[in-house]
Parts: structure tokens; sequence; C-alpha cells
């Protein structure tokens, strides 16, 4: 169970932040201001801050949800 965890706190490690990268590019196109000679890569940095300080979140959360699946799914000792 334990080992079933990791690997889908991996791919949430791996997962969220592509999501997160994502919606951060469709941001930039919908926002007039990025992109523009006074933005001076604000908006560039905005982007990289989200989805680097997405990985952490992401990996934790997945781990604790399958973590708690398992624990739910585990069926008591019969006596």
């Amino acid at each position: 169970m334990i080992l079933r965890a990791l690997g889908w706190g991996l791919l949430g490690l791996v997962a969220t932040p592509l999501a997160v990268f994502g919606v951060m590019a469709i941001i930039y196109q919908l926002t007039s201001a990025c992109g523009t000679p006074g933005d001076s890569g604000g908006c560039e940095m905005g982007t990289a801050v989200a989805v680097i300080a997405s990985a952490p979140i992401g990996a934790l959360a997945f781990f604790l949800v399958s973590l708690a699946l398992g624990f739910s799914r585990r069926r008591p000792p019969s006596d």
C-alpha cells in the first residue's frame, strides 16, 4: 500500500506541474499585458514559480489521497 502511494506521489510530482503549466499558458495568452515591453518578464516568472511550487503540493496530495483510499479499502479482520 505504501509503495502504491509512493507511485501515485511520483505521478503527482509530474502531472500537477504539467497541468499547472497548461493553465498558466492559457492565462498568459489571455492576459494582454504579458509579453509587452513593460512587462519585464513578470508573467514568465509567475508561470515558473507556479509550476515549481505545484510539484511538491501535487506529490503530497496524490500520495495522501492514495494512502487514504488504500486504508479505506482494507477489510477489517474477521472474527
